[in-house]
């Protein structure tokens, strides 16, 4: 049977043979791109980096390929850590697990995995704000801005076609409304309410 630490080494392994696959370098002369290596990451730090895997976004940006690599390759090296962190996590919970449901709870042990767990939370959290700072250290002031302008644009959009986790719908309206007010613009006016005729 194979070793736990094995299972992770492969799982890693195979991971990040697919990452490299997808994460292939466009074709040249084709303008510079940042790959992420997952999907389906919805945090502001994951929007950011599938935001600049657009080659439009890119150009308007005025990112040179020096900085599209280090931040690429940055990335990935957060991703590979990130992945590591997430299977010790995994561990920790099932650990967790096991020591509760033991017959004669050792609440030592058990106290003793659950901070290891809220450690390994807290490096997660770190490696975060790593890739947050991964982008804003290999960005101009300038070209940092108008990545907040770009994304700013692009998220009230997401907004007012009503996106899943938006603000769309009524109280999309709402946050509009006082966005609106806050800026001194005169809000536009209320939805009409279904009723009876």
């Amino acid at each position: 049977m194979m070793s736990r630490r094995a299972a992770v080494g492969a799982m890693v392994l195979a991971m990040t043979a697919a990452g490299l696959v997808r994460g292939q370098d466009p074709a040249p002369g084709a303008p510079p791109v940042v790959r992420r290596e997952q999907k389906s990451d919805m945090t502001p730090e994951g929007q950011i980096l599938r935001f600049l895997e657009s080659p439009q976004n890119v150009l308007e940006l005025g990112l040179t390929e020096e900085q599209v690599k280090k931040i690429r390759d940055g990335a990935f090296g957060v991703r590979k850590e990130q992945i590591r962190l997430r299977a010790d996590l995994e561990f920790a919970g099932v650990e967790q697990a096991r020591l509760l449901t033991a017959e004669k709870v050792d609440e030592k042990a058990l106290m003793g995995a659950v901070e290891k767990s809220g450690r390994i939370r807290t490096e997660l959290a770190k490696l975060q704000m790593r890739q947050v700072l991964l982008v804003r250290n290999n960005m101009t002031p300038e070209q940092h801005a108008k990545l907040r302008e770009m994304m700013g644009k692009r998220m009230e959009e997401f907004a007012k076609r009503g996106g899943a986790g938006s603000r769309g719908g009524e109280h999309g309206r709402e946050w509009r409304d006082r966005k609106a007010g806050a800026e001194g613009q005169e809000a536009p006016p209320p939805d009409p309410k279904p009723g009876p005729p």
